[in-house]
């Protein structure tokens, strides 16, 4: 029911008890709704202070230091052939260049929080290994294994679907294997962005999007195409890791 009409019609006092309740009504939901873009500014706001630091070499020598671990234990756990490794480790090597390409357009640090600089040097290997298993193991969990037919259904059709497609028709692949690789290959895509922490920063590149001051100041196709190469690279790596799952 909208409460938008026009009370001055309501005359008698039962209908003022009314106007008043409804008045009352109305007042609480502009402050409910003025409270949310209050909460959207604030979590923008606390998201670039708490979040977001310009991009440092350093740091970024170290997230790549230890996303190494988890790309370690990923292809260990791959059993492939050896030109299928150096396949792999060639897609590596793009997606890191993609990555850092990117972070240094956004001008953005990376985010150590599956491994810190402080665990990378002071843990021993059996540490960190077994961080990184925990890490890779209960998100391929958590967004394949655990799910039923209809919750991967809801969550990944928009994706698999098109990529199933074109596994039959350009490899002519089976379609149940098809379908197969495709789920698979969307979730590895991804286990590597939550590896990168990319959460954040993709909610920063839209942020940069979203904001005339940045797209006055900035090159904004620049900036488009590295995530699109870092995108792709992701992608293409994925692929290659996901027929291991």
């Amino acid at each position: 029911m909208s409460l938008d009409y026009d009370l001055s019609i309501i005359q008698d006092d039962a209908a003022d008890a009314a106007r008043t309740a409804l008045e009352k009504i109305r007042n609480r939901r502009n402050e409910i709704n003025e409270s949310k873009k209050n909460a959207e500014f604030i979590s923008k706001q606390n998201r670039e202070r708490e979040f977001i630091l310009e991009f440092d070499e350093s740091q970024m020598d170290t997230k790549i230091k230890c996303d190494a671990l988890f790309y370690e234990y990923i292809t260990t756990k791959m059993g492939s052939t050896d030109d299928i490794s150096n396949e792999v480790t060639e897609a590596i090597t793009e997606m890191i260049k993609a990555q850092v390409e990117f972070y240094k357009v956004l001008n953005i640090a990376p985010i150590l929080n599956h491994i810190n600089e402080r665990e990378l040097v002071n843990n021993s290997d059996d540490e960190n290994a077994t961080i990184v298993e925990n890490v890779v193991t209960n998100y391929m969990r958590n967004n394949l294994y655990k799910l039923t037919t209809e919750q991967r259904k809801e969550k990944y059709e928009s994706k698999v679907v098109p990529m199933a497609e074109s596994l039959v028709r350009d490899f002519s692949a089976n379609h149940d294997n098809a379908v197969d690789l495709a789920y698979k290959t969307v979730v590895v895509e991804g286990l590597l962005k939550h590896i990168h922490n990319s959460i954040y920063v993709n909610l920063y590149y839209n942020d940069c999007l979203e904001s005339e001051q940045y797209t006055e100041f900035f090159n904004v196709d620049k900036l488009k195409r590295s995530y699109e190469v870092y995108e792709e690279a992701v992608h293409n790596l994925a692929v290659l890791l996901a027929v291991s799952f």
